[in-house]
């Protein structure tokens, strides 16, 4: 268990790192997010998910990626690495395709969101106590942030990047069912 929370903290650690390097580099790595229906940036996919906007941005996101990852990764590695492949290409890709044109969506919410969806419904498909336990407490924790994100719109917050991140999660959750 310390080792999968320690792969989280490298990844939350990570995030920090592309956040600091934007103010040493001079290229404002924030354009490397998803441009919806723009086919010259459709490899942002890819990008988008480390990189945050500003200081409150990747602090919302840094605990509850931390949580999460170390939660998932405890329970299986190779699954969650799968998992969060998943999650990375079908919620940007989503995102790409149904996004407002004319917006930027940079931030790992999208994979947070996912590994909420992922990790609520691991249990209800896989039919293990285990599982079962961790996708209520899963709703318990993050059910009520999850109804809040994906019923109100924020300007300046990629609703599309939470909800498909979600739904990408529970496809996954579907995909990587079987042991």
């Amino acid at each position: 268990m310390f080792k999968s929370f320690q792969t989280a903290f490298l990844a939350v650690a990570f995030l920090w790192v592309i956040y600091f390097a934007n103010f040493i580099i001079p290229v404002d790595i924030r354009n490397f997010g998803i441009h919806p229906k723009d086919t010259a940036t459709l490899y942002h996919i890819l990008t988008a998910p480390f990189i945050h906007a500003n200081i409150a941005h990747i602090t919302a996101n840094s605990t509850t990626l931390f949580i999460l990852l170390g939660v998932s990764l405890s329970i299986n590695r190779k699954k969650t690495f799968l998992a969060l492949f998943l999650i990375t290409i079908i919620s940007g890709f989503c995102v790409w395709v149904f996004g407002q044109s004319n917006t930027n969506h940079i931030g790992v919410s999208g994979i947070i969101f996912g590994m909420i969806g992922l990790l609520m419904f691991s249990g209800f498909f896989q039919g293990k106590i285990l599982a079962v336990i961790i996708s209520f407490a899963t709703v318990f924790t993050y059910g009520g942030m999850l109804l809040f994100s994906l019923t109100t719109y924020i300007p300046g917050v990629s609703w599309t990047s939470h909800f498909f991140g979600f739904i990408s999660g529970i496809i996954s959750a579907w995909i990587l069912r079987k042991d």
